[in-house]
């Protein structure tokens, strides 16, 4: 996959050798499939004054979902934690804020102590009734511009990115806590029908965490 973006890649063991050799051999990318990852437009010092507690005081008030509202292939909402889950909704906020559609999100951070530098979850609209919420700065999304996702894209993608396979892709270009939208954007994906076959899969055979690094090889390499 061509891209205008030069990395430096540096395999440590034979293993990230193969990996690389693997995903390289891909030649879509979110863009190939009408894909775009941005990042939350909600930054918090910003909007200090329409970030309100845990509750609904009226109408006006939206959910706001931060990073700490991802677990892997799993979102949490309302989330047990300091960060207040309601922004406003009022003609300051409206541009700070985001279609309830489906999205794959995906936290811009993580700690050098965690195990994995890929920390994605499937987002469906269904799980909230509001027509619009609010994404916090520390949260990549993915959506298509054009329509919305399908639940299949939204699973298989998540799945995809929290694997092992593209985790370790991704630890050989950058030591840094920080996943960019733009690193993302450029990474190689399989076919379509590949990310849709994983999906199903999940949905299908309600899988859990630690069963998809298994799946997502034996649909990607066979």
């Amino acid at each position: 996959m061509a891209t205008k973006n030069k990395v430096l890649r540096i395999p440590l063991t034979k293993r990230d050798d193969h990996i690389i050799k693997l995903i390289h051999s891909w030649k879509c990318s979110l863009d190939s499939y009408g894909m775009r990852i941005s990042t939350g437009p909600v930054v918090p010092f910003r909007a200090k004054e329409l970030i309100v507690e845990n509750r609904y005081k009226n109408d006006s008030h939206i959910p706001l979902l931060w990073m700490q509202n991802i677990k892997p292939m799993a979102t949490l909402w309302p989330a047990k934690t300091r960060k207040q889950q309601y922004i406003q909704y009022n003609n300051a906020s409206k541009k700070l804020l985001v279609k309830n559609s489906n999205y794959v999100l995906m936290r811009r951070f993580s700690s050098k102590e965690e195990n994995q530098r890929l920390v994605v979850a499937p987002y469906l609209a269904s799980a909230i009734k509001s027509n619009i919420i609010g994404l916090e700065n520390h949260l990549n999304y993915i959506y298509r511009p054009q329509g919305e996702l399908t639940i299949e894209e939204v699973y298989g993608l998540a799945a995809l990115y929290n694997c092992t396979l593209l985790d370790n892709y991704f630890r050989t270009f950058s030591g840094n806590t920080q996943v960019s939208a733009t690193e993302i954007k450029d990474m190689p994906l399989p076919d379509l029908h590949l990310i849709e076959k994983i999906g199903t899969l999940i949905l299908k055979n309600n899988l859990r965490y630690n069963e998809l690094d298994q799946m997502v090889k034996e649909v990607i390499v066979g």
